[in-house]
């Protein structure tokens, strides 16, 4: 799963090429756009926002009728207690909860390989998780969920657009987007303070260094 931060980065349009948020997988599943068919709508609406932490997502919005949904490759489905249950062509199970036809949604993955059946990845959700929406129809409406791991994880719609995150909390504690780095993913990361771009490679690092313009290579070694 991934996700963007929002900070009310899109404000007045809708874009076929942007993505908030969205799960994918390694699988043997390879799909192709019906070339027969010349209407095939992507993208997202400026009316929404997403907060994920781990392998939990909740999403919140004001215009519920500009949500759209896009799936490919769910291979297995069934629907119990509001949950929709998926797996995902060989390599994960999804659990999905929409709020108030799209006023809020909760989404929780897992590797297919940590659970023995989509029905036992669903019986965890169903008895671990909570759910709370007793405040999604504010004016900013707000969703808290307790994920199959314990953690409190918490969105309110944020208006302001400071892009200063003041609504998006993990037990209890507000989320310091600015503290984060540039890049940082498991091939590579900035290094602000050393003004370094830091690729990881087998058995190497190469540091990128944009104020010496300088490139060094250090073998045997992890970042």
């Amino acid at each position: 799963m991934y996700s963007t931060y929002d900070g009310n980065e899109v404000t007045d349009f809708t874009s076929g090429q942007y993505h908030k948020w969205g799960i994918a997988w390694n699988n043997g599943f390879f799909t192709l756009k019906d070339v027969n068919n010349a209407n095939y709508p992507t993208g997202d609406t400026a009316y929404n926002q997403v907060f994920q932490y781990q392998n939990v997502l909740l999403g919140v919005t004001i215009k519920p009728k500009e949500i759209k949904r896009y799936e490919k490759n769910i291979v297995e489905r069934f629907f119990k207690n509001g949950w929709e249950f998926m797996q995902g062509g060989d390599g994960v199970y999804i659990a999905f909860h929409n709020i108030k036809n799209y006023r809020g949604w909760v989404i929780e993955t897992a590797s297919k390989d940590q659970f023995t059946s989509l029905q036992e990845f669903a019986n965890r959700i169903l008895n671990k998780s909570k759910l709370n929406t007793s405040k999604i129809d504010n004016i900013a409406p707000n969703l808290s969920y307790i994920s199959t791991n314990g953690d409190s994880i918490e969105i309110t719609y944020q208006n302001d657009k400071t892009y200063i995150n003041k609504m998006q909390r993990v037990n209890g504690n507000l989320i310091n987007y600015q503290s984060w780095s540039l890049i940082e993913n498991p091939w590579m990361k900035f290094d602000e303070e050393n003004s370094e771009l830091i690729l990881k490679g087998e058995g190497y690092i190469k540091k990128y260094n944009i104020d010496k313009l300088t490139v060094t290579k250090v073998t045997g070694k992890d970042y």
